[in-house]
């Protein structure tokens, strides 16, 4: 053997000896924690109820179509329901806890009331529920906009423009009862805000306005 290999056997012998050594005293690794895994178990675990109830109006009679909310305000989440011809509703199953529940309906007044949901279910009644005192202000300006038969799409499209373009139809401001005067004032008064509302449609206009909206015909013929 000559004196180069036996300088390179050695030091790669004692290099491979340094590494075993280093290896044999380095600390071993941490264990996997369980805690994710044991935390997550209550999650899947989270006991569900049931959550029914009834709807009725003053006489007692049940109200079908209400549209029945439950709002978990702890997650900022809610689910809808919608009662059946009797009246009756129920959510599928929810985690039992704390709950805003509220009942709306076009034309009747909104309930609401707080519960806690136990784990073995609860039937949450609201009976008695009233009419609205004001159930035009729950109605959607495309329903008071469906209600105008305009004779031509030229006053329509003016309309739509000059008025409806920022004054959402059907708003207190729309149903106020209004003079002749009163309301030729509150043309005028726009007529340097939007677009100008034509001489003809105003006209159409000022007959069903001037009157109380109880008193406006259900469709208006213009």
């Amino acid at each position: 053997m000559t004196l180069r290999n036996w300088i390179l056997g050695t030091g790669l012998a004692c290099v491979m000896a340094v590494g075993c050594q280093k290896a044999a005293e380095a600390p071993a690794p941490p264990a996997v924690s369980a805690t994710p895994a044991a935390a997550a178990a209550p999650e899947a675990a989270r006991v569900k109820a049931a959550l029914t109830g009834e709807v009725t109006d003053y006489h007692g009679r049940p109200l079908s179509g209400v549209q029945v909310t439950a709002r978990d305000d702890a997650r900022a989440w809610n689910v809808s329901v919608f009662t059946d011809g009797n009246g009756h509703y129920a959510f599928p199953q929810l985690e039992a806890g704390a709950y805003r529940l509220w009942v709306r309906l076009i034309g009747f007044e909104r309930r609401e009331r707080s519960i806690v949901l136990p784990p073995e279910g609860i039937d949450v009644d609201f009976g008695q529920v009233r009419t609205a005192e004001d159930p035009y202000a729950q109605l959607p300006a495309t329903y008071f906009y469906s209600l105008m038969d305009w004779p031509s799409a030229n006053l329509r499209g003016n309309f739509a423009l000059a008025c409806a373009n920022c004054h959402q139809i059907g708003d207190p401001l729309w149903r106020k009862p209004r003079t002749q005067a009163e309301w030729d004032a509150v043309v005028a008064r726009m007529k340097f805000r939007g677009p100008p509302l034509l001489e003809e449609a105003n006209k159409l206009l000022a007959r069903p306005y001037r009157k109380p909206w109880d008193e406006v015909p259900r469709r208006l013929k213009l």
